[in-house]
């Protein structure tokens, strides 16, 4: 069988063929062991994976660009079966407050909530009539938020989405404001970033007319992820982190990453944050050690021939990525 690195982290080498496990080799010192490898969930034809959710370690859904949702054990793939949930139009972002609960938002401005371990729609409605919804955060199964373009956020209840609230969380920006990322620490609290180099905090409840904070003269934000309720990290297109205080946002925290575009990440600890990036590649970092003078970036690790577009890390032991070729690869990121 033909071997390939995966990648060198703390004195081990990865070794493995696509689609088969992995064998972690230590290089020094003694033990081994054996860790996920690129997983293909293409077995009933195309699925271009753009984000995924995993409300557990042994649960993870995915959605597509062709609006299937395929949710799969990531420590043990098998063949799971995609499911159709949107038949209108392209699929976004997904977020799963349970096991039994995901929400998905759409580019016509939809969203689909289902229960995941028993395929079939629960509720399905337009919630956004004039805007596209690029991402979604469900800080409980009863209070989701979704944000899209021209600056538009909706909060509502997946199981009861007539009744929501539409808000302008930026005014100020014209055809620019662009909400490209939504993170909740809690249900009256998320923040949001604006493809221009802006974030946004507000209350999901109770929006009222926030002002957006500039954070980068040049950003184009891409990934957004908060590690608490007072420390957010954005990843952007060319490779900087940002953190910040959501209650309190500050100019003083750019770091640059040896890294191409930051398309997603994951924060399963106050003190521990993965970034993945689109030339297959992942970053876990301390985020409070971005701040002082002096960071030192952790090495990058290769865990994907292909783009990555989604991650999620249901511990601090365990994430699991997608790419746009339909593959998955779960990982220990320590």
């Amino acid at each position: 069988m033909m071997l390939r690195v995966f990648g060198v982290r703390s004195g081990f080498v990865w070794l493995g063929a696509v689609g088969a496990a992995v064998l972690l080799v230590a290089t020094g010192g003694a033990g081994a062991a054996t860790v996920g490898a690129p997983v293909s969930l293409n077995h009933y034809g195309d699925v271009d994976l753009v984000s995924i959710a995993c409300p557990l370690s042994r649960q993870c859904t995915a959605v597509s660009l062709h609006g299937l949702a395929v949710t799969f054990d990531p420590l043990a793939p098998g063949t799971p079966r995609p499911v159709v949930i949107d038949q209108r139009a392209r699929l976004e972002s997904v977020a799963c407050p349970s096991a039994t609960q995901c929400t998905a938002v759409d580019v016509q401005g939809w969203e689909d909530t289902f229960d995941p371990s028993s395929p079939g729609l629960l509720t399905s409605a337009r919630i956004a009539t004039n805007s596209v919804l690029f991402a979604v955060a469900c800080p409980s199964i009863r209070e989701c938020a979704a944000v899209g373009t021209r600056g538009t956020e909706v909060a509502f209840s997946p199981r009861s989405p007539s009744s929501r609230r539409t808000a302008k969380l930026d005014s100020y920006h014209g055809a620019q404001n662009v909400l490209t990322a939504i993170a909740c620490t809690s249900t009256s609290s998320c923040s949001a970033t604006i493809e221009t180099g802006l974030e946004v905090t507000f209350n999901p409840a109770s929006p009222g007319v926030p002002r957006p904070f500039r954070l980068e003269a040049q950003g184009h934000f891409l990934s957004l992820a908060c590690a608490s309720a007072s420390l957010c990290v954005i990843g952007t297109g060319n490779a900087n982190a940002l953190p910040f205080d959501p209650a309190s946002p500050s100019l003083d925290g750019i770091t640059p990453m040896n890294a191409p575009e930051l398309v997603s990440e994951a924060c399963p600890l106050a003190t521990q944050c993965t970034f993945v990036d689109d030339i297959g590649s992942e970053i876990t970092y301390d985020p409070a050690s971005l701040r002082p003078i002096g960071w030192h970036q952790p090495p990058s690790i290769q865990i994907d021939r292909n783009p990555v577009t989604g991650l999620a890390c249901p511990s601090a032991t365990q994430c699991t990525a997608i790419d746009g070729e339909g593959l998955e690869v779960t990982f220990n990121p320590t």
